[in-house]
Parts: structure tokens; sequence; C-alpha cells
């Protein structure tokens, strides 16, 4: 347990702090945060009491915050310079100040790396707004945890993140649904797979757990509109359905590809073809 400490006068030198199983008493995080304004790297691990987290280090390059379900609110204004943001918890939880969501993406500017664990995705995915006022012209790797590809919500926030990331290297995007997409071509505006451009996208590696419509659809949107392409994994788990082996196969062929360069790795039950 951290409680306040009489006369903390603080730590104006410390540049990495790493927090791990404890439990702060009422606002005794916020009192560290103040007394460390030269922190460049913080690093939270499944702590208590903290139903708020405010970054105070105007020189702050990395924050990684990890727990069993997400923090009720983030604020990142005064982390100008961070780089490195990973948000990784199992569980949205029920008071996460949505409202914060665009706050939080304004200290982002000169971000360059963001992964998102399934509680934060689903949070993400509901308070994004569909166009950001400015690109996050600096973020060049992605990674998305817990993505189902049949909510159509999520799916928008996902194509929403990259045409609003035009610099963007690297995209990992791992499923955890069994879901079926039964119906799901019908309800989604088809606008939001308009062309438009990835000049810089490299490898992508996307893994789930069914090989649905939407899942297939998404790669293709991917390989028609990537000038720089190498790979693209696709890993399934098909389970007792190897005989969509061959069609899958045959349509990630078939997919008209931007870049001449680009490869398709399809990834089933630890074989490949």
């Amino acid at each position: 347990m951290l409680s306040t400490v009489p006369d903390f006068g603080a730590f104006k030198s410390l540049g990495t702090l790493y927090l791990s199983d404890v439990r702060f008493e009422p606002n005794v995080f916020e009192s560290l945060m103040l007394g460390c304004p030269s922190l460049v790297t913080l690093d939270i691990s499944h702590c208590s009491g903290l139903k708020s987290i405010n970054v105070s280090s105007p020189v702050l390059e990395i924050l990684n915050l990890q727990g069993d379900q997400a923090t009720e609110s983030i604020c990142l204004e005064n982390a100008k310079n961070l780089t490195d943001l990973a948000l990784l918890a199992d569980r949205p939880g029920d008071n996460f100040e949505r409202d914060t969501i665009s706050n939080l993406i304004k200290g982002l500017s000169k971000i360059k790396s963001i992964c998102l664990g399934e509680g934060y995705f689903k949070i993400f995915s509901i308070g994004f707004p569909k166009r950001l006022q400015g690109s996050l012209n600096c973020l060049k790797h992605v990674e998305l945890y817990g993505v189902d590809f049949t909510e159509t919500r999520e799916l928008l926030f996902v194509i929403s993140l990259l045409k609003s990331s035009p610099n963007i290297e690297k995209l990992l995007i791992e499923s955890h649904s069994n879901n079926l997409d039964l119906g799901l071509q019908h309800t989604l505006d088809e606008s939001i797979y308009d062309r438009c451009c990835f000049t810089q996208l490299l490898t992508v590696n996307i893994i789930v757990k069914n090989a649905c419509n939407s899942t297939l659809k998404f790669i293709k949107f991917l390989l028609a509109n990537s000038s720089s392409l190498e790979i693209l994994s696709f890993n399934v788990d098909l389970g007792k359905d190897h005989y969509l082996v061959p069609h899958i196969s045959r349509d990630l062929q078939q997919m008209e590809r931007a870049s001449q360069r680009a490869e398709v790795e399809f990834i089933y039950d630890d074989m490949i073809d």
C-alpha cells in the first residue's frame, strides 16, 4: 500500500518508474505524478485505487498501463512528447468516462506506437470520432487485441484509425471472437471502404478464430490500398472447418493488390499454405 508521505518533496530527476501490484490510497497517485516532472517512462501493472490516470510530465515518452479492467479516465493532454502508448485490460469496466477519449487523442500528436488490449479497444471503438480533427501523422505501429470483425462499431473504429494514420508501417490485429457475420454485409455502409492509400504500410498480421466474410473483406481492403505492402499474414483457427481452406486460399489469391511485392501468408492450424 502506498499512502501519503508527510513532507514529500519530489523525485525531480526520476526518469523511469515501474509500479506493480501497488494499492494507492486516495489522491496519492496524483501527488506522486506531480512530484515526478522528469518522467520519461511510466509502467503501471495491476495496481488498485487508480480511478484516473493524469500524467503531468511534459517529457514522458513511454506509458504502459495494464490491469484486469480499464481505469475510469485517462488524461494525457500534458504529455506532449508521448511516443509509445500501451493500454492493456481484459474488461472495459463500467465507469469509463467516454468523453475523455477525444481529450486523450489530443495528447497523441507525436505518438509512434499504440497497443490496445480488449478492454480499452472496446472503449475506444465507442468513443473514437469517425473523423479526427487532425491526423496521427507520426503513428507507425498499431496493435489491437480483442477485435470482433462482426461488430460494425469495432470495424468502423479500426478503419477510422487507419485512415487517420497515413504513415502506419506495421499493423497487428487479434480477434478472440467466434461470432459469424451473418447479415453484416447488409448493415455495413460500403462507403467505409472508400479508396485511400496506405503508402507506408509494410507488414500486416491478422489472427482470428473464424475466417468470416467481414475479415476477408477487410483484408481485401488492405491489399487494394497498401502500395508498399510486403507481407500480410492471415492466421485462422479453423478447427473442424478444414473444408474452407481451398476456398479461402482462392479468395486470397484473387484479391487485387496495390503492391506488386505483396505476399499473403495463410496460416491455419500450424500449417502454411
